[in-house]
């Protein structure tokens, strides 16, 4: 990759490598994956697929604006001798030309967003211009878990973003570059009725109870894009009683290296698929329990599989870590749905944490403030509604080194692209640590016990189990 980076040709593929786009790395925090106009005209291939039966399906969407959610600019820096950029300069570039024609007619929110780096600033503006626009059909995000975030701070925001709409101005939380503000400033109308309305809804919200501004702030929504499957199945439910009129339509699966599945609806099915991208890539799949390996048409119904994958940016029989159910063929084509995360691999919100890296990370911030933690395992924990990966470790010596040792790993994950990504969308809170008493290991086996069969308990450094304390804390004292 260092020889890609610095711009020498024929390393993976005989193709001009145009960029590099960051992802979460197996051994390292974050990896690059090299993009070519081939791997380019795969994605193109299935997302061009995606929009004809999106609007095909669902015309009314051509009638009002859509809102695509904007990534904000987090690439990772560059290496003095890189020649290869890395990363998109704004999402629409994953688009063809016809689509991204399409799309710039009806899309809420310019470009520009995407260089505001202050996250707070970022929600804001985002915010602003999204509900200064009453005509919202759809909205696409990734993460279900972003839209709810981004759309709750209204109840902390309403009086400044109604004057900003009422007035054509932006006011954010801090301050903005004054080119910057220039252009989004003239994207921002002056429009004192649809403040009037915004004001009267969030009054409404913040006096009646269970009251839903957003029926009112957009009356015409129709569709929101969204994950929906593994772990976001559990965000998407807040999205369905804010948006009950309108209809949640899944993600495919879609990864920085590949784009593997698409929605797809029409009078043939009695719910919607999502189909493999056939001509996007070249796909093989491992089935789960038996490691045989199947190609895209000998698939069989109800078998669960993992995903590989070899693309036109150089990546050849590339696992994704992922897996999937077939729900039946469309024409010969596998119906497939995302199941979740092969082992190892924990992806709560799109942070992508590997265990490999995360036991690396572990052993240099024990070594570093001589930390011997005769037990330990990472896990997800909930506390008011935020989720933060902790450390819960059973340990003979002094609590003195703890607060540095949780900030050390927090700093060392933050080097994950996706997880510094979602950290800074508030997704995640920052990683922290839980000591527990002598005797915990015992009480991890027995609670693993009591979910599997005993003969195939085994011990994981990364659970996906969440709420361990709780765990922990329920029969301890029972234990001999």
């Amino acid at each position: 990759m260092k020889l890609i980076r610095q711009g020498q040709p024929n390393i993976l593929t005989a193709a001009r490598v145009k960029l590099l786009e960051p992802t979460s790395g197996t051994t390292s925090a974050t990896k690059l994956i090299p993009y070519t106009d081939s791997l380019k005209a795969e994605f193109q291939n299935g997302i061009g697929a995606w929009i004809y039966n999106l609007f095909k399906i669902h015309p009314a969407l051509l009638g009002g604006k859509a809102y695509w959610a904007i990534t904000p600019n987090l690439h990772p820096a560059r290496e003095k001798d890189d020649v290869i950029p890395i990363g998109f300069n704004e999402d629409g570039e994953y688009f063809g030309r016809l689509e991204k024609r399409l799309l710039d007619q009806i899309m809420v929110g310019p470009a520009q967003l995407s260089q505001l780096s202050d996250m707070e600033t970022f929600r804001y503006v985002t915010l602003l211009f999204l509900v200064s626009e009453p005509e919202i059909r759809m909205l696409s995000v990734w993460n279900p878990s972003y839209l709810e975030l981004l759309l709750n701070a209204l109840n902390t925001w309403a009086d400044r973003i109604v004057k900003d709409i009422r007035q054509g101005e932006i006011h954010p939380p801090a301050p903005i570059a004054d080119p910057l503000l220039a252009i989004l400033k003239r994207k921002i109308k002056k429009n004192p009725r649809r403040a009037k309305v915004i004001e009267k809804a969030v009054r409404k919200w913040r006096t009646k109870d269970r009251f839903n501004p957003w029926l009112e702030i957009w009356p015409h929504l129709k569709l929101i894009s969204c994950w929906a499957d593994g772990w976001a199945s559990h965000s998407v439910s807040a999205i369905r009683k804010m948006f009950p009129k309108a209809t949640i339509q899944p993600k495919g699966l879609l990864a920085t290296e590949a784009f593997i599945t698409f929605p797809l609806e029409g009078k043939l099915f009695q719910k919607m698929q999502h189909v493999l991208s056939v001509t996007s890539h070249f796909y093989e799949f491992e089935e789960l329990n038996f490691s045989t390996v199947k190609l895209s048409h000998e698939l069989e119904a109800g078998k669960e599989y993992a995903v590989i994958v070899s693309t036109g940016g150089g990546l050849y029989r590339y696992r994704l870590n992922d897996r999937v159910r077939v729900e039946g063929h469309f024409q010969q084509a596998p119906l497939l749905r995302f199941i979740g995360k092969t082992e190892g691999v924990s992806d709560l919100f799109g942070e992508k944490i590997h265990v490999d890296h995360l036991r690396r990370t572990l052993i240099r911030a024990f070594n570093k403030y001589e930390c011997r933690p005769e037990f330990y395992f990472v896990a997800p924990q909930f506390s008011a509604n935020v989720c933060s990966y902790t450390l819960f470790f059973e340990s003979p010596h002094p609590d003195n080194n703890d607060a540095a040792l949780q900030n050390e790993i927090e700093q060392e994950l933050s080097h994950n692209f996706h997880y510094h990504h979602c950290r800074r969308l508030d997704q995640l809170g920052a990683f922290k640590t839980h000591r527990l008493p002598q005797g915990a290991r015992n009480r991890y086996f027995s609670h693993k016990s009591s979910t599997s069969r005993p003969a195939t308990v085994k011990y994981s450094l990364l659970e996906k189990q969440a709420d361990w304390i709780k765990i922990f804390a329920a029969g301890m004292s029972n234990l001999p």
